[in-house]
Formats: C-alpha cells, sequence, structure tokens
C-alpha cells in the first residue's frame, strides 16, 4: 500500500496527496529522516543520499547548514547514539566509513562543509552525538572520501521512562509509566495485570488481547511506541483510553474492561457521571471532531433517567 491507498483504506476518504508521495527513487524511505519538523537546530542530524539498503550518509546541522561528520574515531556507538537520536532503529547499527579503514567504506561522499570530526563516544549514554567528544565544530583534516555513514537496523528503542517525547499526549505517557512498574521500557501481561487488579481486576484473556493487537514486533510486550500507537489508535476507534486514574472505582464483574477504562477517563472529576463539559473536554483533548449538536445528542440517546449526565450503568 502506497500513502494514498492507505490513506483511502483508513479513513474512506481519497487523500490530497500527490502521487508517489512518500516514496524514495533510491528505494529507502529515510532520506531526511531524523530532523525535527521544525527549523533544525545546531547538533541535530538526518540521513543523505540513502542506499536500497537504507544505508545513509549521516549530516550534522550547525551554524545555519547541514554538513559531513569525519569518521576519525567514529565507531559502533556513535552509530547508536545517532540512529537513536533520528528516533531510528537502532539496536542493529552498522556504520560505513572511508578512510580509517574501521567498518564499511561507505560509497556516496557528500560535499561541501565537514562540521565534525574525532567523534569519540566510549558508551551508547549520551542522548546526542554532539555530547560524546569532537572536534570543536568545522575542525577537521578530513576529506569527503572519509564521510561517515550509518545503517540503522533492528528495533527502535523505547524513551527513557523519566521524560516524555515532545509531542506525545501527557495522560497517555503518565498511563505509561504507571503501568510499567519496573522501568524496563517494555510493558508485560504481569504489569498490565497488577495495574488492572488496582481498579478490580481484569480478565486474562481481554488484558492479553492488549498485547496481541499493539505487539508490532511480535515479541510478547509492548514498547513505549506499540503501546502509544495502541492507546491513541484506540482513542479514535472507540477502545481503551488513558487519562484519569484517581477515580475510586472498581470494574464491575463481567463487565468489559475496555469500556469501563473510557469511562473512567473520561469522568475526570470522579462523580460516577460525565456531563456534557466533560466529554466537550475528552473529545477536544484527542482531537476528534464533533458539534456541540453531536455532544448533545449522545447523551440524550442515553440518558435514562433525564438528569443530563450518564452514570456508568446508562454509558455502558
Amino acid at each position: 500500500l502506497d500513502y494514498r491507498e492507505f490513506y483511502l483504506l483508513w479513513t474512506g476518504t481519497q487523500s490530497n496527496a500527490p502521487e508517489g508521495y512518500g516514496q524514495s527513487a533510491g528505494g529507502c524511505a529515510w532520506t531526511g529522516d531524523g530532523a525535527p519538523a521544525g527549523a533544525p537546530g545546531n547538533g541535530d542530524l538526518h540521513l543523505a543520499d540513502c542506499l536500497e539498503d537504507c544505508c545513509c550518509r549521516l549530516e550534522v546541522f550547525y551554524d545555519g547548514a547541514w554538513g559531513t561528520i569525519c569518521d576519525d574515531s567514529f565507531n559502533d556507538d556513535a552509530g547508536v547514539i545517532a540512529c537513536r537520536q533520528m528516533g531510528l532503529p537502532s539496536t542493529d547499527v552498522r556504520i560505513m566509513v572511508g578512510g580509517s579503514g574501521y567498518g564499511e567504506a561507505f560509497s556516496v561522499p557528500g560535499s561541501g562543509q565537514i562540521w565534525l570530526d574525532g567523534v569519540d563516544c566510549s558508551s551508547t549514554d549520551p542522548k546526542r552525538l554532539e555530547d560524546c567528544n569532537h572536534n570543536t565544530y568545522g575542525n577537521n583534516d578530513c576529506i569527503h572520501d572519509e564521510d561517515v555513514g550509518v545503517c540503522c537496523g533492528g528495533d527502535r528503542a523505547a524513551p527513557s521512562v523519566a521524560e516524555r517525547p515532545e509531542g506525545d499526549d501527557q495522560g497517555v505517557y503518565d498511563l505509561w509509566r504507571e503501568i510499567d512498574a519496573d522501568g524496563s521500557g517494555t510493558i508485560t501481561l504481569d504489569e498490565l495485570r497488577a495495574f488492572a487488579d488496582n481498579y478490580g481486576g481484569a480478565d486474562d484473556a481481554q488484558l492479553q488481547s492488549i498485547i496481541d493487537f499493539g505487539d508490532v514486533d511480535g515479541d510478547g510486550v509492548l514498547s513505549y511506541t506499540e503501546f502509544y500507537f495502541y492507546f491513541t489508535w484506540s482513542f479514535s476507534h472507540a477502545g481503551i483510553p488513558g487519562g484519569d486514574t484517581g477515580c475510586a472505582m472498581t470494574l464491575p464483574e463481567g463487565d468489559d474492561f475496555q469500556t469501563f477504562m473510557w469511562f473512567r477517563a473520561i469522568d475526570v472529576d470522579c462523580s460516577g457521571a460525565i456531563s456534557f463539559a466533560e466529554v466537550r473536554s475528552f473529545i477536544d483533548r484527542y482531537h476528534f471532531d464533533d458539534s456541540d449538536g453531536g455532544i448533545q445528542a449522545f447523551l440524550d440517546a442515553g440518558d435514562a433517567d433525564g438528569d443530563g449526565e450518564l452514570d456508568y450503568r446508562e454509558f455502558y
């Protein structure tokens, strides 16, 4: 499925994207990946001139321009840091270097400014490549045949549970941290069960179905990326939401865990009933498209006692 086909399948409407949107003539879609959506800043990375196997030249932004990185001292740890910084797979990384004889020769040298030389990473701990030791920007004794390339492969690293990735929803991230009790960066069935038990429990089959649906790589656990996709997808497809976790409610025996969690997410004041204002706030928070009239119609359809709100039984 190309982007236009996927968009039609997913939304039922035609995309305005042009033919070939998102496709790379080089056979790898990563050319240009890594840079932030807005204007790049000093030390940001991106990939250029990717080959068929997604081995690409690594470039760094500085003083208003992209430039290359010399291979002197560049090692596997540096490659892992670079791929991870760009949000690309980083558990199976190869580096492509030329002049030093370390690693594999890279066949697409760059041009223009060589910004970094002597990048020396002694571990994979630094969050950004520029946090490793290196010469001052622009200080090098290299030629472009020594430009570094990287082949980012394996899995995407789970982000640190200590910080929310920029742009991610705070409610979903807080829920992730609560469930990932051991801080390992993955959620297991046992952790999901322990979380559900705090709110009255849930059937193991229901919990396993959550993991099975979100477990894209098939390793039996949910990485942060898998968890985030599952929950944000579910928000817009009638599944489990995140939201507040402080309501003193327990799951009624036999009730669906997902519906119960959705009610709790909307009932932000923990009153046991959801109001027009709470539904409006929930819809606005997750960018659903519904009018005030649509919200009122939803409430009216379930409001059996006519009090203008939906208690849990009416909502269920």
